[in-house]
This record gives C-alpha cells, structure tokens and sequence, in this order.
C-alpha cells in the first residue's frame, strides 16, 4: 500500500513508488521496486526500512526510517532521457527473504535541481511479507 505524499521535481511531478513481481511473500526472488516519473538521468536513492517515519526533510518529508543500523540504502541513476521531466524511472530487485508478518516501508529521493530543495521524494509504499 502506498501512503504519505512525495515532493514534486522537474516539471511539477511527484515520482511515484510501485512494486512488480507478484506478491510480497517470503521467497519470492521476483520482487522488485519500481520508481516512475523522477527526472531523467538523475541520481536516485531508495531507502528500505522496518520502521515507518514522518519527518520533514528538505522541503518534504522522510516516510522511512533512515539511520543506517536499521534501514538499506540502494544508490543508483534513473533512466531515461537525461533531464526529461517525468521520464526518469528504475527498477530495483530485492528478493524477499524475511519472515511472515514482518513489515517494510519504501521511499525513492531523487537528485533534481527544479525540486524545492535539490531533491524529490517519491510517496511512500508499505508491505507485509505474506506466507
């Protein structure tokens, strides 16, 4: 499920977050992150995390847990045509190996000079690892 609201970069568009890959269970190699709508070429960063947060944060606000002993940074550029509003998007593996009923929370923050404060923040997207 999707929650919180993103902040808007290049163009006025607030990258969306989404998963592919099936369902969120245990063992499914499949399983991936999807960033859409970011700016085209821009340095991205996916934070993955077990604990939900809601901090402001330049210009924004932090969905995820971002201290580095309890969450998982994926650093890496988006797509796309190069400094094209909305053309930017990434897909980003992770293989679900945790346990049933454990919970994660996702957020994408992408480079992008036109955001308020040098970055754009996707929404943020929660799972439950199923049986």
């Amino acid at each position: 499920n999707n929650y919180g609201g993103g902040l808007a970069g290049t163009g006025g568009i607030v990258p969306h977050l989404s998963f592919s890959g099936g369902t969120t269970r245990d063992g499914n190699s499949a399983f991936a992150y999807e960033l859409q709508g970011g700016r085209g070429g821009a340095l991205s960063v996916l934070t993955v995390s077990p604990f939900q947060r809601s901090v402001p944060f330049r210009g924004g606000t932090l969905l995820v847990e971002t201290s580095t002993s309890l969450s998982i940074r994926v650093v890496g550029a988006l797509g796309g045509s190069v400094g094209v509003a909305g053309a930017g998007s990434r897909r980003v593996p992770f293989p679900i190996g945790l346990a049933t009923g454990f919970h994660l929370y996702a957020q994408f923050a992408v480079r992008d000079p036109a955001a308020v404060q040098g970055f754009a923040f996707s929404d943020g997207l929660h799972f439950r690892v199923c049986p």
